[in-house]
């Protein structure tokens, strides 16, 4: 987060999974490894970003933490809150347990009011509720069907520009390994290297 910070105070806006791509990258600390080595790493000639060292350490650091999102697993026994309205002031409920009885109960959020019900009357009431919306099973092939039908019909021109990113993104990742493979085999300078390797990387990632 801290390099980011900095980034930013130059106008260069990288996110925090892309930092540690960069910097888990054995190129920034000298070396060299590509396909084209078959398997081998080399010390290369290029200026290194980072030590060996501060490489080796940075990997450590990221294999201890888990990158991405983080999700936290819900309960069922609470699952209407902040989907359920109160019926006295119309704001979104919160659940809760109370662990001396182990009972979940819902709760109104707003200030002074006082609407607070057992979860458990609610869920099954909510469950009797869901049970008069009941697909009947005869239709449910029809009914999946025409709906899939109608999703595709009006997302059609989405499908096309996913389909066509995509390709781009391909294409993309195509010449950053093409450039490697020049780079490494001498064909190119490591200015020209690093100047298109980020172009292409960029432009990639902005896809």
């Amino acid at each position: 987060m801290e390099i980011q910070k900095r980034l930013l105070a130059l106008d260069v806006k990288y996110n925090l999974r892309r930092i540690g791509e960069i910097l888990t990258n054995p190129f920034c600390c000298g070396m060299m490894a590509h396909k084209a080595l078959e398997g081998q790493i080399l010390e290369g000639r290029h200026e290194k970003l980072i030590s060996k060292e501060m490489f080796l350490h940075i990997n450590h650091i990221l294999e201890s933490k888990r990158l991405g999102l983080q999700t936290k697993k819900e309960s069922s026994t609470i699952a209407l809150k902040r989907v359920m309205k109160c019926e006295v002031c119309n704001q979104p409920m919160r659940g809760y347990m109370v662990e001396q009885w182990n009972t979940a109960y819902y709760k109104c959020n707003t200030p002074g009011c006082k609407c607070n019900r057992n979860a458990d009357d609610l869920n099954v009431k909510f469950l009797r509720l869901l049970s008069d919306f009941t697909v009947n099973a005869e239709y449910k092939e029809l009914i999946k069907y025409e709906a899939t039908s109608t999703f595709r019909q009006m997302n059609f021109s989405i499908e096309e520009n996913q389909s066509a990113t995509k390709a781009k993104i391909t294409k993309l990742n195509k010449r950053v390994e093409r450039i490697e493979e020049r780079y490494v085999l001498e064909e190119i300078s490591g200015e020209l290297y690093a100047n298109f390797k980020a172009k292409f990387e960029k432009e990639r990632d902005d896809l």
